[in-house]
């Protein structure tokens, strides 16, 4: 067997399947891509701290790049990404309440002890902004909490929940072969709602914390009626 040949063939697969996957799956990719614009818009609204705007782009990049993993149905890849997302922003709101540390957030690598203040800074940057949010909106802030401990067993860490699913078994003449399947064409719309469902939550942390934009909120509830929709139509789907 030619080993080599093994990423290539991962890779033409990979691409076949998103490829199919964007035509097979085109109302969850709209939904999807009406999502980014929000994500997209919300992270160039406020430009005054100019490293805060840097890390909400960073948080659309992320979404972004969970989006292309989810098209090829492996489910558990896309949550690394989708941590960073939600991390990024939360980072963005430390450093809008306290411009002086993009300085620490930039200089995180001089030295030891840059990094260690830096991971002082902002170590519990996603539990300080919900926490904000809380007193804005008390049972979305919970919700986002629980989504970021969730992602930790389903794929941002290697624990059982994100592995075990993807195992497939494969008998042979002589023996059973057992692997890990990496593209999955019939998990990519349950991949793709879950990078939708995260992403919204993760653009709840985007606009401004302290003063209320009513179009921005109005904009985020039509989101979270799609979403609302289309997950009654994933179980629907299931039920049949």
């Amino acid at each position: 067997m030619d080993t080599s040949r093994s990423l290539y063939q991962f890779l033409e697969a990979a691409s076949d399947c998103a490829k199919g996957a964007i035509q097979s799956n085109a109302s969850a990719v709209r939904r999807c891509a009406e999502l980014d614009a929000f994500i997209e818009k919300s992270a160039a609204a406020r430009l005054q701290v100019p490293t805060a705007t840097l890390l909400r782009l960073s948080a659309r990049g992320m979404f972004c790049a969970s989006i292309n993993t989810a098209l090829i149905g492996y489910r558990a890849a896309i949550f690394p990404t989708l941590r960073a997302c939600l991390e990024a922003a939360c980072y963005a709101q430390v450093i809008e309440q306290k411009p002086e540390l993009g300085d620490v957030w930039a200089k995180r690598h001089r030295d030891q002890d840059a990094r260690k203040r830096c991971r002082a800074e902002f170590g519990d940057a996603v539990k300080k902004t919900c926490k904000r949010f809380g007193k804005l909106m008390p049972e979305n802030a919970g919700l986002i909490t629980d989504m970021y401990d969730s992602m930790i067993d389903d794929g941002a860490h290697p624990n059982v929940r994100s592995i075990i699913p993807s195992i497939k078994m494969e008998e042979t003449n002589t023996h059973f072969e057992v692997g890990l399947g990496l593209v999955l064409p019939s998990r990519v719309e349950t991949s793709l709602f879950c990078c939708f469902e995260i992403g919204l939550f993760t653009s709840w942390l985007m606009t401004d914390l302290d003063e209320i934009d009513e179009n921005f909120w109005i904009e985020a509830a039509n989101l979270n009626d799609m979403k609302n929709e289309w997950e009654k139509e994933i179980l629907g789907g299931r039920a049949g």
